[in-house]
């Protein structure tokens, strides 16, 4: 519970519920579409795993090293509702292969489709690929809200592909699985990308951090040279490699520079709140050092 903001919670789950009403609807009319009973989706989604998440993207200080700040990807639920974001850099990729931006009005909501959906409907509908790319340069000292609702089935939902999704010029083109067998493997993918050459502990849909060392990360803030910079230490079984890796990875999501020294982790400016979190979705347990 957030206690700083007056009002902060009872808005976050007034806004939470109405997206997920709306979300409802949503899925009601793409079972419609999709020949199936207009409820076809309530049950699945009722007292589902689904996610709001508030996403910062601070303002760039620097000339970035990469032109995104989220790579192009698709995202693991069912449809993900996505509000007018507070500074464009959104975009999705066509058919035809050509990016192009998305951009929602005060009234409007974007939907993307998710690879859980993608696979339940034989790809008939496709998983929405897109991405974040830096502004242009007048727009480098101004911050980018964005407040994505993923919406996540219940996970003893089968993913199985539609029999109405099924012929002879599209057969079947998945294996049968459940919501949550789906999400462990693409956590478990996320991780191995990351540390391919790591025996990870099984996941489960509430991941917990601490997957790589049962120790904390120490996450702290300095100043050097009059500058704020963030100092991750404390890795045990991270190679050099990997943490590079971690930096390049926050670098890019935070457009500023850093470097790897002598075991440490250091990011320009004080990012320890997106830092731990971002680490903590890795698999890290993380502790905040300072005020």
């Amino acid at each position: 519970m957030v206690k700083e903001l007056p009002r902060f919670n009872d808005i976050g789950k007034l806004t939470y519920k109405l997206l997920e009403e709306t979300g409802k609807h949503i899925l009601r009319a793409i079972s419609l579409y999709l020949s199936l009973s207009e409820n076809y989706f309530d049950k699945h989604i009722y007292n589902g795993n689904s996610i709001l998440r508030s996403i910062h993207y601070p303002p760039i200080t620097q000339e970035p090293l990469e032109a995104e700040r989220a790579a192009a990807h698709g995202d693991i639920n069912l449809i993900t509702l996505l509000m007018g974001a507070e500074g464009k850099g959104l975009q999705v990729l066509t058919n035809s292969g050509e990016w192009i931006d998305a951009i929602a009005e005060k009234d409007e909501v974007i939907v993307n489709i998710g690879d859980m959906l993608s696979r339940h409907t034989n790809n008939k509908l496709k998983s929405t690929i897109h991405r974040v790319v830096n502004p242009h340069k007048e727009m480098w000292s101004t911050s980018r809200y964005s407040i994505p609702f993923f919406m996540h089935p219940v996970s003893e939902m089968k993913l199985n592909v539609l029999e109405s999704c099924i012929c002879e010029e599209y057969p079947k083109s998945f294996d049968d699985i459940t919501a949550g067998e789906f999400l462990n493997e693409r956590l478990q993918d996320q991780l191995k990308n990351l540390f391919p050459e790591h025996n990870y502990k099984e996941a489960t849909n509430n991941v917990k951090p601490s997957v790589f060392q049962e120790e904390p990360l120490i996450c702290k803030y300095e100043k050097r040279k009059g500058k704020p910079i963030t100092i991750i230490e404390g890795f045990i079984n991270v190679n050099e490699s990997k943490q590079k890796e971690i930096a390049k990875k926050l670098k890019r999501m935070l457009s500023v520079g850093g470097s790897v020294k002598s075991g440490k982790i250091i990011i320009q400016g004080d990012n320890r709140d997106i830092i731990m979190n971002e680490l903590k979705n890795i698999g890290f347990n993380v502790k905040r050092v300072g005020g």
